[in-house]
């Protein structure tokens, strides 16, 4: 079966959304400002591309009104911090995409896309990253890119390959291993809730990828995907228990590989050792950006104390905390709540919640989503993504969901 079969106009979109963002090597933190300029101009023509798409379709007041209250807040946010920087009209945009391409493809269409486009990216990332491991001289013979802090990667083109440690984590074409968790974490969850069957060669590769990043967060919000799932498998056929019993059977064999073969299961691992080791920046800057957002929140809780003023105060109070600076700030849920205030977080909070569960048909389901949502938030920033924002405006988003009930309803057979 071709694959073209899968590839439309707005799966092409998708992926440009992923890939030409600031989430990735090429186009984010990038020292060449060409490709920084680029994503810039893509945004725009995004911007004006679903904007022309979404005026031909009935809006709705609802979102309007979401959009105009959360776009004020930001300015809201820009004034009384006294920071008129480029970041809040940026950020402005991106939320004005985000719902124009809601009104443009329906959330089971994107759902469906989505999976299809990261299937591609996943498949492509694991394979490059086997043949590395394998033979590191396939990996020298590509380009290197420098990001902006003057790290060097390998540029495979659609994944990247760090070239500055021993341990290599699976990046994909974004910045942080971290972050390509999210988008696969991501997907695997619209595996369980869009597909009639359950499709293993896809589930399978996005297993394979979470467990490559070595993401300590990626662990967790899939360990809460899996019991999710669990709690809609009396729903099921005996057909489908059996895949998922071999699911879960990938995922223990996932977990003895590490532990057999490798030390990042161990306390002092890459992957449990964030959890006690102050000393470490990746253990400061999780727990900073939890207890220290908290804290930079309540010295302006209303408005929130601006972009640039959060970027400058954040390793200050890691500092004065931990005694160690951090400069990523990566819980993105309550870096909503320091920066622009109380009532744009609490909207950007529950309208991610309500995109989670939604997907649930029982209290347990419910329970299930919602700590893989906040454990999801914990990741990195997104802040700058217009998939995050596609996200909050499907959450709000209640037609869509009335109309899509078919993956609810299918485990109720």
């Amino acid at each position: 079966m071709s694959i073209f079969k899968y590839i439309d106009k707005y799966t092409i979109w998708i992926f440009l959304i992923l890939f030409i963002s600031d989430d990735t090597v090429l186009f984010g933190p990038n020292a060449n400002n060409i490709f920084v300029s680029f994503k810039y101009a893509f945004i725009i023509f995004a911007f004006f591309y679903f904007f022309v798409k979404a005026t031909k379709q009935k809006i709705g007041v609802e979102s309007l009104r979401w959009l105009s209250v959360m776009s004020a807040l930001i300015l809201l946010s820009a004034v009384f911090s006294h920071d008129f920087s480029f970041g809040y009209i940026y950020k402005i945009v991106l939320l004005c995409t985000g719902l124009f391409f809601t009104k443009v493809v329906d959330v089971h269409g994107f759902m469906t896309r989505y999976i299809n486009v990261m299937f591609f990216i996943s498949v492509y990332a694991v394979s490059f990253h086997i043949l590395g491991l394998i033979n590191h001289s396939i990996i020298e013979i590509f380009p290197t890119v420098v990001n902006s802090a003057n790290v060097h990667f390998y540029n495979l083109f659609i994944s990247t390959w760090p070239n500055y440690s021993d341990i290599i984590r699976l990046f994909g074409p974004f910045r942080e291993p971290g972050v390509y968790q999210m988008f696969v974490n991501l997907a695997l969850l619209f595996c369980f809730v869009v597909e009639k069957e359950l499709d293993i060669k896809k589930i399978f590769v996005f297993v394979v990828a979470i467990i490559l990043t070595y993401s300590t967060t990626g662990y967790i919000v899939m360990a809460f995907i899996l019991v999710f799932l669990v709690t809609l498998n009396k729903k099921k056929t005996k057909f489908q228990r059996r895949q998922l019993y071999l699911i879960e059977g990938l995922v223990v064999i996932g977990i003895l590989y590490l532990a057999i073969y490798t030390d990042l299961l161990t306390s002092e691992g890459i992957i449990f050792d964030k959890f006690e080791n102050t000393q470490r920046s990746t253990t400061v800057s999780r727990i900073g950006s939890i207890v220290c957002n908290v804290q930079i929140f309540l010295q302006d809780p209303i408005f929130g104390v601006g972009l640039n003023e959060l970027e400058k105060l954040f390793p200050l109070f890691c500092f004065r905390t931990y005694g160690v600076e951090s400069y990523h700030n990566t819980n993105i849920l309550l870096v909503q709540f320091a920066a622009h205030g109380f009532l744009y977080g609490l909207l950007w909070s529950s309208m991610i919640l309500k995109f989670f569960v939604n997907f649930a048909n029982s209290t347990t389901g419910k329970v299930c989503l919602i700590l893989a949502c906040l454990s999801f938030c914990c990741g990195e920033n997104l802040s700058w993504s217009i998939i995050i924002y596609i996200l909050l405006f499907y959450g709000i988003n209640k037609d869509d969901y009335f109309r899509q009930q078919f993956y609810i309803k299918r485990f109720e057979a």
